[in-house]
């Protein structure tokens, strides 16, 4: 459980740099990250996990094509910094597969776009 808890830390750390640079409307921003942080700091990931991705909706918006819940929850490991071992063990796949997942996922998005991943 400690090893969840500290991938749930990098994903929220590096999902608030994330959205505070590309989000123009801070307070709306910063409602929700205490709401998130509070859900977060009482144990409970799968709430946690699910404000995590409509967080990341601002990120996502952005994408030509529609990306599911799935490719969301990759985008949000992959913001973390998390190598794709890390990743694979998560999601128990290969850890070949997730460069695959991170190439089909950068094919949503308009060329050039600057994804943190």
């Amino acid at each position: 459980m400690q090893h969840v808890s500290t991938t749930y830390i990098l994903v929220w750390s590096a999902l608030v740099a994330c959205l505070t640079a590309c989000t123009p409307d801070a307070e709306q921003l910063e409602s929700q990250l205490e709401k998130a942080e509070a859900t977060l700091s009482a144990g409970n990931t799968a709430d946690a996990e699910r404000l995590f991705l409509k967080l990341a909706e601002t990120i996502v918006s952005h994408a030509e094509k529609p990306l599911t819940l799935v490719d969301k929850r990759y985008m949000l490991y992959f913001i973390a910094s998390l190598k794709p071992a890390e990743i694979a063990t998560l999601f128990n796949i290969e850890p070949a597969s997730i460069y695959t997942v991170r190439y089909r996922i950068k094919k949503k998005f308009p060329n050039g776009y600057p994804l943190p991943f």
